[in-house]
């Protein structure tokens, strides 16, 4: 679940409690580890939410990366497993004897092999920080608040904030931005939408923002429903 700060918590299997699981960052910016039975956790941290529709399919691509990085490893120590290293069991990554010629190409298989599979994972951890976006999140909670309950907000293909709208969310959003334009003195086009940012369709709208956009919709959402 994510608390009212955008803060994700995990269920502790086999009971009804639930763990803070911690942000990326230094310690000592990291909330509670105590879990907290679910009246509790409601209590202190509702409204809660269930995290991003995406977040599944990013926890999965986490996992499938690490695998691919594990079995990668596991490949390559195993083509040096016949030499171990002297006194110590594990294989060695350098034959003594061996060609240079050899040893240089097997250093560049094993770079190529190694960047490949650091590159996955770095991938996958940079589309996984959905969880953690405030920008994201904040919008999300905007959205759900003003009771626009059929729109997404993600990270599109290129960075971007995507919001997808049904029909009657893009309708109800073009009606509180009229209203909210002759009551703030911003202009949401100028500071956010990428130029053609609207792309309109009969079944949804999507729109991309910039994070400054986000911010800026995320601010005329809640003065509105003020």
């Amino acid at each position: 679940m994510l608390d009212n700060k955008g803060d994700l918590w995990r269920s502790v299997p086999g009971t009804d409690a639930w763990r803070e699981v911690p942000r990326p960052g230094p310690a000592s910016n990291q909330g509670t580890s105590v879990p907290l039975p679910w009246p509790e956790f409601l209590q202190k941290h509702a409204p809660a939410s269930e995290p991003p529709g995406e977040w599944a399919q990013q926890r999965t691509d986490v996992m499938d990366a690490l695998r691919a990085a594990h079995v990668e490893l596991s490949r390559l120590l195993a083509d040096t497993a016949d030499c171990p290293s002297a006194g110590t069991g594990t294989p060695s990554v350098a034959k003594t004897d061996e060609d240079d010629d050899d040893l240089l190409n097997r250093a560049k298989r094993w770079g190529a092999h190694l960047t490949g599979a650091a590159n996955r994972l770095h991938a996958a951890v940079n589309a996984a920080e959905l969880l953690h976006d405030e920008v994201i999140t904040e919008l999300a909670r905007a959205f759900s608040d003003a009771r626009l309950s059929e729109s997404r907000v993600t990270r599109g293909p290129n960075g971007e904030v995507s919001i997808r709208l049904s029909p009657s969310d893009a309708d109800l959003l073009a009606g509180m931005m009229a209203v909210s334009a002759t009551l703030m003195p911003m202009n949401l086009h100028h500071v956010g939408v990428k130029p053609f940012g609207w792309f309109s369709g009969p079944r949804s709208t999507t729109m991309y923002l910039t994070d400054d956009g986000g911010r800026l919709l995320t601010k005329l959402l809640r003065g509105h429903r003020s």
